[in-house]
């Protein structure tokens, strides 16, 4: 149902509604009146009747009781204007009749009064009052209600109709504009709205908000339709930055096999292995361009502790008034991988927050810990603290609220723990502490340990990496028997002649991407070989992989340190299988 007849549907409503309680109102008030007019009628001729009836019975002279009867009658009738009838009985005989000889009919209230006189006589009075006059007022009040009713209305469905004409009809327009883009999108993102400028301010702003809206449908197409394009060269440069993650691998081995190679060779070998690092680590940041646009696009290894201990000496020798304090728990010889220029950007922004909040100076307690495989910052201020309403809205980009800020401190900072793999949080006191927690995985040698004896099955389409494999094993050839496997179908076959094996007589290792259609965590899940594999993979640092990985509880590395893994053999006196890999 439409605007307008909705509208109008309730009016209706509203009108019956309307005339109905009139009617009762009316009818009660009318009931009310005659009934109050009838015992006044009565009351009238009865306080007259009984005074003359006494008076002419005591003298004996009925017929002048009939003269003074009319006489009252004409009285009532001067000063009320409505007729009635009385009729006056004495000792049950007829001695004085007023008004017309018939009775009135339905339109009239009857009433009947006795007394007994003094003399001992019998008065009995019948009043006849006619209502026909009150009826008559009451059905043309009720005549003349209904149609002001009805008038009002009229005018107001008028009126109503009129100014919802001004909504609807450009409401309509819109609508079946809206209808039309709809039916036609994308396309129809570039037609322009041919709805006429609305004069009532709803409308104006509804018009603004269509602009908006159309605006923000065209950018986003615009996104799309580049992403769709993007997403194509982003896949190849990830196929590309794969193959040369294991070119990198290779060369690395090379370099480590042949140290008699002059140092000027050396060097430019160095280089061009960096230059390659750098290239690979550009076409696999592209997918993650906007959760690292503020980061170096290179990881490295470094020394968290050393870096700190530097920031922390710059820091004190701007003489802020604020202390340092460094608390380390038999912390040393940490490594993290990451962009070690932003971690330490990190450090240094976090700590000015610090001196920030103690305008008067103070102590900043910073320790440092290392729990397992995470190492722990932990940074404390006796400051004036945050709001408990702001402290969901930091580390948000733009979000600051110093009047100096401008929002992209802690959001770096949330930037570089994420790209680390770490976390960190805030927490706050407000007039009293904040405390900034950063926890941050710690790089260790990849190591993988086997036994004489053992088979090492290395599946990977890529031939390059086999030849790698070969020069990192050269020295462990007599040892162990291993297995090159080019591709699944390759893979399956093997299994199905050789079967599985017993737990701990073959470790494998697997390529993530093995251009098929099982991926390499797929056929380790698919055969259960989750205790004696791993994965080693330029694509390990895909999150929605690694979460792969994590989930299904298999080891992943990344392929670009193939040259750094280490290789152990030993006899299986010395070795269990459950501690075939070392993390």
């Amino acid at each position: 149902m439409k605007l307008v007849a909705t509208i109008e549907s309730e009016f209706k409503k509203i009108l019956l509604i309307g005339l109905g309680i009139s009617l009762v109102a009316i009818t009660t008030f009318s009931f009310f009146s005659a009934k109050e007019l009838v015992e006044k009628a009565s009351n009238f001729i009865e306080s007259h009747i009984s005074l003359l009836t006494e008076t002419e019975v005591n003298f004996d002279n009925m017929s002048e009781i009939d003269r003074r009867i009319r006489q009252v009658y004409e009285s009532w009738i001067r000063s009320q204007g409505i007729d009635l009838r009385i009729e006056v009985f004495i000792d049950e005989r007829l001695v004085a009749k007023a008004g017309q000889l018939q009775r009135f009919g339905l339109l009239s209230f009857s009433t009947k009064r006795e007394i007994v006189l003094p003399s001992g006589n019998h008065v009995k009075m019948i009043t006849d009052v006619d209502l026909s006059y009150l009826t008559a007022l009451f059905l043309t009040s009720t005549i003349c209600v209904g149609l002001f009713l009805l008038v009002c209305f009229w005018q107001l469905r008028k009126r109503m109709r009129l100014s919802l004409s001004q909504i609807s009809r450009p409401l309509e327009d819109r609508i079946s504009w809206l209808q039309s883009v709809s039916s036609q999108l994308p396309e129809s993102l570039s037609l322009e709205s041919s709805s006429v400028p609305s004069s009532i301010d709803e409308l104006a702003k509804l018009d603004e908000s269509f602009k908006t809206f159309i605006s923000r449908l065209r950018h986003l197409e615009k996104q799309v339709a580049e992403k769709s394009y993007s997403e194509g060269r982003i896949k190849m440069a990830e196929q590309v930055a794969h193959s040369l993650k294991g070119a990198v691998g290779t060369l690395g081995l090379l370099l480590e096999n042949n140290r008699s190679l002059p140092n000027a060779v050396q060097t430019e070998i160095q280089g061009s292995i960096q230059k390659m690092k750098t290239i690979s680590a550009s076409m696999l940041s592209l997918r993650k361009t906007e959760d690292r646009k503020t980061l170096a696009q290179t990881d490295e290894e470094f020394d968290p502790i050393q870096i700190i201990e530097s920031v922390i000496y710059q820091k004190l020798k701007l003489n802020t008034g604020v202390l340092i304090e460094l608390q380390s728990e038999q912390v040393s010889h940490i490594t993290l991988c990451g962009p070690r220029i932003d971690f330490e950007t990190m450090i240094s922004n976090i700590i000015d927050n610090s001196v920030d909040a103690m305008p008067n100076g103070g102590t900043i307690l910073l320790s440092l810990v290392k729990k397992e495989n995470q190492f722990c910052i932990r940074i404390l201020d006796k400051g004036k603290g945050i709001p408990a309403e702001n402290l969901s809205q930091l580390m948000q980009e733009g979000v600051t609220f110093k009047t100096d800020g401008n929002g992209l401190g802690l959001y770096h900072a949330k930037n570089t723990v994420d790209v680390m793999k770490g976390d960190i949080e805030i927490s706050s006191v407000l007039g009293k502490e904040t405390e900034v927690r950063i926890h941050l995985p710690i790089f260790s040698e990849k190591l993988i340990e086997l036994t004489v004896g053992q088979q090492l099955v290395i599946v990977d389409d890529d031939s390059q990496i086999h030849r790698s494999w070969d020069i990192l094993l050269a020295s462990q050839k007599e040892k162990i028997d291993v297995v090159h496997i080019l591709s699944e179908d390759e893979f399956d076959q093997w299994i199905a002649q050789n079967g599985t094996g017993f737990f701990g007589t073959r470790f494998y290792i697997f390529d993530y991407d093995l251009k098929s259609r099982q991926t390499g965590i797929d056929l380790i899940k698919k055969f259960d070989l989750r205790l004696e594999a791993v994965v080693i993979s330029g694509m390990a640092d895909d999150n929605s992989i690694a979460i792969e990985a994590q989930e299904t509880k298999i080891q992943i590395w990344n392929k670009s340190i193939l040259h750094k893994i280490k290789v152990n053999v030993t006899e299986l006196e010395t070795q269990t299988p459950h501690s075939a890999v070392n993390l």
